[in-house]
């Protein structure tokens, strides 16, 4: 910069109004910067951030709009839908028995201003729950379609639950639904708990009290069903204590020595499985057997419907003793009238000293038995107290039983024929074997069994119905007869007795049944006939009258017939179940035919069909 230059910034410097361009300090130092032609084009740097940040408040203030107005909208409960508004009640019991057919309603109440669309009602069943016809239930959608502003719909559900006795079930129903004009699914829910009063399968397990050390013992495992309905894929799981050797099992385990699979039950239907085995333990230990019955789940977890514990006491005594009725070492022995009878008294030494002047007996306690019947082989009888007694002088081993050694001694009886009179008759054997300072018994009954007979009568002259028809029977006309079943019974209450037969092609069920009250029913499609007698007492044909029905029947015979004496129906079928032996029975009679031997005033010849053209 030369001296006129400097002098004309001095002026201007001291110049009032006078104004100067800003230079940076890089311009002062290295001089003014020639401008390029580019930096003419230059546009102004924008702010950073500026419309990103705009757009973030107005987000955030929209969601926190929306929020507060979704809140006023589902919680005010004035003009809006609100879950406080909507109620579901379920009424259903707090206590059932398990496997009892019940029902429950769900109640669905809109107290909003505003309809609840596309409602669904959704029950959660809890673990157990079954339909009536046996179908496992685990969610249920129930559609309600819409349900209108100040209304409730109500829907009733059947349904059958398993489980322990005292164990607690709870049921869930859950409202899905729709408001007008949304997507979103709104849930409503409610609980019930339900408590099992009564387990649905009972369990007895039944077993000796007493068992002597390294003693063979048998138990059995009686299984009835108490449900309302059909109990399906039924499973047995048997839980033995230490010191048990299972040896074998009737019918046989389906897994290992303690699972069974019992399969479907019927409402009242009843299984048993017997179970031999050794026990061992010391002297009073109690030992206990655990039976439980369920099912298996899809998890493969045990789920039980029932279940029982049976327990025994080991002891060491000086003697063993097992008593076999006909070949069988069972504490509950079951037996009919007539019926011939073996025992077998077996002892051992346990003492490791000799046992001196021992004596073996017998007794006999009971009606059913017939005291002339009883016998022993090297033993003598005392009639007085049908008492068995073996001793030295007979058998000269029992004067001195070395340690460890065994025994026995043999005898037979009879059940008596005709059985006395009463119900339930119990025969009682106990053995017994005494020393110098031993002495021990066994025990052992018999259940004897009640005579269910039924006889079968057909008539056409006698009877409750007047009876029409060309005797004997001719082809192209009908003859009609009165049928008779009648029940007898001695002892025992039978149940679920019923009478089963069927009637030809050619046979005609006519209607008339007397008894008119008589639960008899005719299948038209089977021409079967079933005669449900369900309870027939003791005493029925001797202290009381026979159980009978009577019904009318009629018979046209065709060409084929001619020269026969044709079956009217066929062979009738009687079962039930003996209550005090737990036995059941099926026992069949002849077909019926046109010989009508029952009939006094019937004659042979009037049995056999004649063909038409022998009429006069």
């Amino acid at each position: 910069m030369n001296n006129n230059e400097l002098d004309k910034l001095k002026k201007r410097l001291y110049t009032k109004g006078e104004s100067f361009e800003k230079r940076s300090r890089r311009d002062t130092f290295y001089g003014t910067r020639e401008k390029k032609p580019n930096d003419y084009w230059e546009k102004p740097k924008k702010k950073k951030f500026g419309y990103l940040r705009t757009i973030l408040i107005l987000s955030f203030s929209f969601i926190i709009f929306a929020t507060l107005a979704f809140i006023n909208f589902w919680y005010s409960g004035e003009n809006v839908v609100s879950q406080k508004n909507i109620n579901i009640d379920i009424k259903a019991p707090t206590t059932i028995s398990g496997g009892e057919i019940f029902s429950f309603d769900v109640f669905i109440e809109n107290r909003n201003n505003a309809n609840l669309e596309i409602a669904d009602l959704v029950i959660y069943y809890p673990e157990g729950a079954f339909s009536i016809d046996g179908k496992e239930l685990i969610r249920k959608r129930y559609p309600l379609g819409l349900v209108n502003s100040g209304t409730s719909v109500k829907q009733s559900i059947d349904m059958v639950l398993f489980g322990q006795e005292e164990e607690t079930k709870t049921v869930k129903a859950s409202l899905e639904y729709r408001l007008s004009n949304s997507n979103a699914i709104f849930v409503s829910d409610s609980t019930h708990s339900i408590q099992i009063t009564k387990q649905p399968i009972d369990v007895l397990v039944s077993l000796p009290e007493e068992a002597n050390n390294g003693q063979d013992i048998n138990m059995e495992i009686e299984i009835s069903s108490n449900a309302d309905t059909i109990t399906k894929n039924l499973v047995l799981k048997l839980a033995y204590p230490t010191g048990f050797q299972f040896t074998s099992a009737s019918p046989s385990p389906n897994t290992g020595n303690n699972i069974w699979k019992i399969g479907d039950m019927e409402s009242f239907q009843e299984r048993k499985i017997a179970i031999q085995g050794i026990i061992e333990g010391q002297d009073t230990e109690g030992k206990a057997f655990q039976a439980q019955v369920g099912t298996i789940n899809e998890e493969g977890s045990f789920i039980p419907y029932g279940s029982s514990i049976g327990s025994l006491t080991v002891k060491r005594t000086s003697v063993n003793l097992a008593l076999f009725i006909n070949g069988e070492d069972s504490s509950d022995n079951i037996a009919n009238k007539g019926d011939s009878m073996r025992g077998e008294l077996v002892w051992k030494n346990n003492l490791p000293t000799i046992i001196k002047n021992a004596s073996i007996e017998v007794k006999f306690k009971g009606d059913a038995v017939g005291a002339e019947s009883i016998s022993a082989t090297q033993g003598s009888y005392r009639v007085i107290d049908k008492t068995l007694i073996w001793n030295s002088s007979k058998i000269p081993a029992l004067a001195s039983i070395q340690p460890g050694q065994t025994g026995r001694v043999f005898f037979s009886f009879s059940i008596s024929d005709p059985l006395p009179a009463g119900k339930n008759l119990l025969i009682s054997i106990e053995g017994q074997v005494r020393g110098d300072q031993i002495q021990n018994n066994i025990i052992k009954n018999i259940k004897v069994g009640s005579n269910l007979q039924l006889t079968t009568r057909s008539l056409h002259y006698t009877g409750q119905f007047s009876n029409t028809g060309p005797m004997p029977p001719q082809i192209n006309n009908e003859t009609t007869y009165t049928i008779i079943w009648s029940l007898t019974n001695e002892a025992n209450t039978f149940s679920d007795v019923k009478v089963i037969s069927t009637l030809p092609a050619y046979v005609r069920w006519i209607g008339n049944v007397s008894p008119t009250d008589e639960n008899i029913n005719f299948n038209m499609e089977t021409g079967e006939i079933v005669w449900e007698v369900n309870n027939v007492s003791p005493g029925t044909g001797t202290i009381s009258s026979a159980k009978e029905v009577a019904f009318q029947i009629g018979f046209s015979p065709n060409l084929g017939h001619i020269g026969q004496m044709p079956e009217l129906m066929t062979q009738a079928n009687l079962e039930g179940r003996d209550n005090f032996t737990g036995t059941r029975i099926n026992k069949q009679k002849p077909p019926l035919t046109t010989s009508l031997s029952s009939d006094p005033q019937f004659v042979y010849i009037e049995g056999i069909v004649v063909s038409e053209s022998t009429e006069e």
